[in-house]
C-alpha cells in the first residue's frame, strides 16, 4: 500500500525538482543552457546524462527554449507519450492522460505510449495525443498559445465549457456549470490571468449568465 501510494505521489510530481503554484508561473534555467517557462499548477523533473537530456513533465503546461546539442537529444516526458526537440522552442500541456504540443519554433517528434510516431510536427502545428490515440497535426497562430506567458488567455468563439475549464486552471477551488444549456454560449476576448474574477465578472456582463461565488473555493454559472 505504501509503495503504490509513493508511485501515486511521485507520478503527480510531489517530489518534483521544479513546480509552480496555482495561479503563478516559473522560470527556470537548465544546466545545459536550455529554459523552461512553467505555467499554473505545473511540476517538472530533470534528468540529464551523457547520452540523454530527459525532463518529465508530471502535470501542467511549460514552454521549452532547447539550447543545442546534437549528442544529447531533449525528450520531455509527458506522461502517455515524449517530445523530442529538433532544435526548437515548443509548448506541453499535461492534463492527465491528455497532451497537447504547440511548435513555436522549428519542430519536434511526437510519440505516444502505444508506440504511434509523428516524426516531425512543424512550427506553427498543434497536436494532441492520449496513450493509445495519437492525434492529426492542426495549423494553428502560435501567438494564442503563448499568451499565457504575458499573463493573458485568449479565447476566440470557444464555449464557455471550455473557457471555465481554462480559467479553472488558474484559481484554487472549482467552477462549475450548473445549466447544460449554457455551455455551448460561443466567448471571444482576452483576459488577465491574475484576476479570474474579473473574467468571471465580463462573461455575466456579455452572456445570459449568472455567476454565483460561494466562500472562496466554489463558483456556480447558471442560466438566466
Amino acid at each position: 500500500m505504501l509503495a503504490v501510494a509513493a508511485l501515486h505521489l511521485r507520478a503527480s510530481g510531489y517530489w518534483a525538482d521544479y513546480q509552480s503554484a496555482v495561479g503563478g508561473q516559473r522560470q527556470i534555467q537548465l544546466a545545459d543552457g536550455s529554459s523552461v517557462m512553467l505555467n499554473t499548477g505545473s511540476a517538472l523533473s530533470v534528468d540529464f546524462s551523457a547520452k540523454q537530456r530527459r525532463v518529465s513533465l508530471h502535470r501542467g503546461e511549460a514552454f521549452f527554449q532547447v539550447a543545442a546539442d546534437p549528442a544529447r537529444p531533449f525528450v520531455v516526458d509527458a506522461g502517455a507519450g515524449t517530445v523530442q526537440a529538433l532544435g526548437t522552442a515548443f509548448d506541453v500541456l499535461r492534463d492527465r492522460d491528455r497532451v497537447r504540443v504547440t511548435v513555436v519554433e522549428h519542430a519536434v517528434i511526437v510519440s505516444n505510449a502505444d508506440g504511434k510516431t509523428l516524426e516531425r510536427l512543424n512550427e506553427a502545428e498543434q497536436i494532441q495525443f492520449d496513450s493509445r490515440v495519437l492525434g492529426r497535426a492542426e495549423t494553428v497562430n502560435p501567438s494564442r498559445i503563448a499568451a499565457w506567458r504575458q499573463q493573458r488567455i485568449v479565447f476566440q468563439e470557444q464555449p464557455l465549457a471550455s473557457v471555465v475549464a481554462e480559467l479553472e486552471r488558474y484559481r484554487p477551488g472549482k467552477i462549475l456549470i450548473t445549466d447544460s444549456a449554457i455551455e455551448s454560449l460561443p466567448i471571444t476576448g482576452v483576459f488577465g490571468i491574475g484576476d479570474t474574477d474579473l473574467a468571471l465578472q465580463a462573461i455575466e456582463q456579455s452572456l445570459p449568465v449568472r455567476v454565483r461565488t460561494l466562500g472562496s473555493h466554489l463558483v456556480l454559472l447558471s442560466a438566466r
